[in-house]
């Protein structure tokens, strides 16, 4: 069944490339959404609107960084190290973040502000700050959407505690050392002096806090807020009865710098220059393939006339090597950064196509990009195979069986019509790329007459007549064949396929050189920063070696293998891929 087309996107964005690293891997989790997805690598105080005339963004989540106190479950170090502090050091970027989230939503869309602390000046200080800056946003009460979470709502009041152990109810009461140090925003707004009448807040217990007690979880807040209308370019005038005593504390012996609460100015013109973008080298630009490499794949894998080649995209520095296919709003995206040559962009879209190396000639299926390019695939190369047959391949110690030893005769016969004729002359025998779907109702374990979940693979087939699959990742696939375990319910399973090298004729079910990486040996951490998070090191496949062997072979040059090689030998502790 073939899937929905992705036709959104999604702008991911984080400072720290190896968080980043992080996002993609668990991104392979929801492998259909990745034609969508765009990582970037900014700070992002200063993240740029992507399209000039665009009015922004439909949703912004702004994960804002925290002290972390409500993680003191998983976390134990914060009992020792936490201090007051820490959140009022981070008050200010927290409050800087969130500006640039509301500066870059659209109007009628809708922001979310969370973080894992549960201190009210990360949390409502924050929410209240903005609010001001910003009139054309409301907050929104989300608790009917989520009616089986417990919380508790927002907070109007509170004290500050610093160091020394004080307590403060109003930024006035400071003594004079500390009032260079924390901001009149981190305390909860009050009637300037003189002005009678309650102050006008925000309705605050629309916002979430969730207590790691309440259901077994960490120390959440969340604040929803929507834009209903535009701004100007002209500072809001507040009125008496809404400032704070503190608008003119400046006055009364505050530093120098600016009171954050004076600007007023909106979405459309807070942070309107936002500073140059500090490039690193890790990030590449994706660009469309050519015309070359669109008929080599029309040829090699007999796509429709309605494939969408204009959404093939490869890495600007990387060569053609690996293809990616991105989503219509992901395209529009790429290609408006590459225009402004002023992101880091590490990742983009799903890769689909690969070859393996240069002696490979043609290029093959990529395992993560099954769900995007399946639908595309002809008839004669999606070739169904019963749960029997299928073990049978992935039980045998190379992932790799001759198809007289495949016991389902109906794949066998599609299969050899499919498979390549094989050239006695030529050693590097010619190979076909396949999809192997075993049907949901053969799987063991199903309830009679349900229909579960497929199992899909790429997988090759050569000339000998030798059906070949890609090893890491095959014990995942025997796991779902095996049926979920109690109370467990496993996704389906894409397994990539191991095409490198050519087979033995006069032994058709051993691979004669499966250890076919990378000519050029490590190709660098971004340009597999989308790769499959279960293939440890290089697109190897093939042959079992120790992992001291494999060590060995790679530093001295014989087997440039990005990764041990071993096969992911139990006890491997090599750790020697590429850092940032």
């Amino acid at each position: 069944r073939a899937a929905v087309p992705i036709t959104g996107c999604v702008v991911a964005n984080d400072v720290d490339f190896k968080r980043c690293e992080i996002l993609v891997t668990q991104m392979q989790r929801l492998r259909g959404l990745l034609p969508g997805l765009v990582v970037t690598m900014h700070d992002g105080r200063h993240l740029q609107s992507v399209f000039d005339s665009n009015p922004g963004f439909d949703r912004v989540l702004c994960d804002a960084v925290c002290s972390g106190d409500g993680t003191i479950r998983k976390n134990v170090d914060q009992w020792r190290t936490w201090t007051p502090w820490a959140a009022q050091t981070l008050h200010k970027t927290q409050v800087k973040l969130l500006e640039r989230a509301l500066s870059l939503c659209r109007p009628g869309g809708r922001v979310v502000y969370s973080t894992c602390s549960l201190n009210p000046v990360e949390d409502e200080a924050v929410v209240i700050e903005c609010l001001r800056k910003f009139p054309e946003f409301q907050l929104v009460n989300a608790s009917p959407s989520l009616p089986q979470l417990k919380f508790y709502p927002g907070v109007s009041h509170w004290k500050v505690t610093v160091n020394s152990g004080g307590v403060y109810e109003r930024w006035e009461d400071l003594p004079s050392g500390l009032r260079a140090h924390l901001t009149p925003s981190m305390f909860p707004p009050r009637p300037a002096n003189g002005e009678s009448g309650a102050l006008t807040l925000p309705p605050l217990h629309w916002c979430l806090r969730i207590a790691p007690h309440l259901q077994d979880t960490g120390g959440f807040f969340v604040a929803v807020l929507q834009r209903v209308g535009s701004s100007s370019s002209t500072p809001r005038d507040v009125p008496a009865a809404e400032q704070c005593c503190c608008r003119n504390s400046q006055v009364e012996g505050a530093t120098s710098s600016e009171d954050p609460r004076t600007s007023n100015a909106g979405a459309d013109a807070v942070v309107a220059k936002q500073p140059a973008p500090k490039l690193t080298s890790l990030a590449d630009f994706f660009v469309p393939v050519g015309a070359e490499v669109r008929q080599e794949l029309s040829r090699a894998f007999e796509l429709p006339p309605e494939f969408p080649y204009d959404q093939i995209y490869r890495r600007e520095r990387g060569g053609d090597r690996k293809l990616y296919f991105l989503s219509p709003a992901a395209k529009a995206v790429v290609d408006a950064m590459h225009v402004s040559q002023a992101w880091n962009l590490l990742s983009a879209g799903v890769k689909v196509f690969e070859k393996p190396d240069r002696r490979w000639g043609s290029y093959m299926l990529a395992a993560e990009g099954l769900d995007a390019i399946l639908p595309f695939l002809a008839p004669q190369r999606v070739l169904q195979i019963t749960p029997a047959g299928l073990l049978a391949v992935l039980s045998t110690p190379f992932r790799s069986l001759h198809l007289a030893r495949v016991p389902d005769p109906a794949f066998v016969s599609a299969a050899s019509q499919a498979s390549p004729s094989a050239s006695p002359s030529n050693p590097n025998l010619p190979q076909c790329c396949v999809v192997l779907r075993c049907q949901p109702e053969a799987l063991p374990g199903s309830p009679s007459g349900s229909v579960g979940p497929a199992v899909v693979l790429a997988a090759s087939l050569d000339g000998a007549g030798v059906v070949l699959l890609h090893r890491p990742q095959c014990d995942a696939a025997l796991r779902r064949l095996a049926g979920p375990q109690e109370g467990s319910a496993e996704p389906s399973v894409v397994i990539t396929s191991s095409t490198s090298g050519s087979t033995d004729p006069k032994d058709p079910g051993t691979p004669k050189d499966a250890n076919d990486c990378d000519e050029n040996g490590v190709e660098g951490t971004t340009q597999d920063l989308a790769e499959d998070p279960e293939v440890g090191g290089g697109e190897c496949g093939g042959a079992e070696v120790s992992h001291s062997e494999a060590k060995k072979r790679r530093l001295s040059g014989d087997d440039p293998v990005e990764g041990c090689g071993c096969g992911g030998e139990t006890g491997c502790e090599d750790d020697d891929s590429p850092k940032e």
